[in-house]
C-alpha cells in the first residue's frame, strides 16, 4: 500500500476529483489530507491564488484550506482520504479545536 502523507485539496486550482485521478496515475492508495488555515493575523495575499475563493473573508483575508474542504473530500472518497487537521498554534484553544476534529468529523491526523 502507498500513502502519501502530505497533501491539500483545492490548491493551485486542484480540486478532489482531480486529486483523485493523480492517485490513480501514481497507484497511490490512500493519502493524508491536511488544512492550511490562515488565521486573518498571518494572512499573505501571496497565497490566495490558487485557493478555494469561497474561502475568501470580507476583509480581503483568506481561510486558504480549512476542515471543510477537507471532510468535504473524505466523505465522497472515505476510502481513498484520511481527514487530517491542524488548528493554528496562534489560536489559544488550538489542542481543544483538534480533539473536537478528532471526535466530531473522525480527524487521524494533526500535521501541515
Amino acid at each position: 500500500m502507498i500513502i502519501d502523507t502530505h497533501q491539500h485539496v483545492n490548491w493551485l486550482n486542484h480540486d478532489a476529483a482531480w486529486l483523485v485521478a493523480e492517485m490513480d496515475q501514481h497507484h497511490i492508495d490512500v493519502t493524508w489530507l491536511l488544512t492550511w488555515l490562515l488565521i486573518p493575523d498571518e494572512d499573505d495575499p501571496g497565497y490566495h491564488v490558487g485557493t478555494n475563493p469561497v474561502h475568501a473573508r470580507a476583509d480581503g483575508t483568506h481561510a486558504a484550506m480549512p476542515l471543510a474542504d477537507v471532510l468535504d473530500a473524505r466523505d465522497r472518497w472515505p476510502l481513498r482520504f484520511i481527514a487530517g487537521y491542524c488548528p493554528s498554534p496562534a489560536q489559544p484553544n488550538a489542542p481543544e479545536l483538534f480533539e473536537a476534529a478528532y471526535y466530531i468529523h473522525g480527524v487521524r491526523v494533526c500535521g501541515e
